[in-house]
């Protein structure tokens, strides 16, 4: 019996030794992936606070272009603005609010608003030109659409419509 509990105890120790050989590489490559894992993480750290501020900076920029809700009505004051910097009269600012789902898979962070303006005014042609090229410079994202002119003495009366993106 005491041999066989000799050979017994040597084979577990002959098993053992042989398991730890094959599973010493194992476990070096398992500690050099954590070093570069942690190399890596310490090198996001370092990165992350100038890609967080890029992100934020175009996160407030897409913020601009696509306000939300209550930012959107503030298309009204700047129409009216533009209209008064450049001498235009503003006789009427209509607004419909409608739903467009931008993404035809009905995916819901694509799913906008939008409110249209409808705009009447009249003023000098250079005037409403200088309008216009305003309007192209801010920030929001708009649509113009159904332009409509009309000659009255030296006056034009200009009517169109001014889309706006909401989420």
């Amino acid at each position: 019996m005491k041999s066989t509990g000799k050979v017994l105890l040597l084979a577990v120790l002959l098993l053992g030794f042989l398991g730890f050989k094959q599973l010493s590489p194992l476990l070096a490559r398992v500690e050099a992936n954590q070093r570069v894992i942690a190399s890596l993480e310490q090198h996001l750290h370092r990165e992350m606070p100038e890609e967080n501020v890029r992100l934020r900076q175009e996160n407030a920029r897409l913020g601009e272009q696509i306000p939300d809700q209550a930012k959107n009505a503030e298309m009204i004051i700047i129409l009216t603005k533009l209209a008064e910097k450049h001498n235009l009269q503003q006789l009427a600012i209509k607004e419909e609010r409608w739903e467009s789902i931008i993404n035809p898979e009905d995916d819901p962070v694509l799913k906008l608003s939008a409110n249209t303006f409808i705009w009447r005014g009249s003023g000098a042609f250079q005037d409403i030109q200088a309008f216009f090229a305003d309007l192209e410079k801010i920030e929001r994202l708009v649509l113009v659409s159904k332009l409509e002119m009309t000659l009255a003495g030296d006056i034009w009366n200009l009517t169109f419509h001014l889309t706006t993106y909401y989420n």
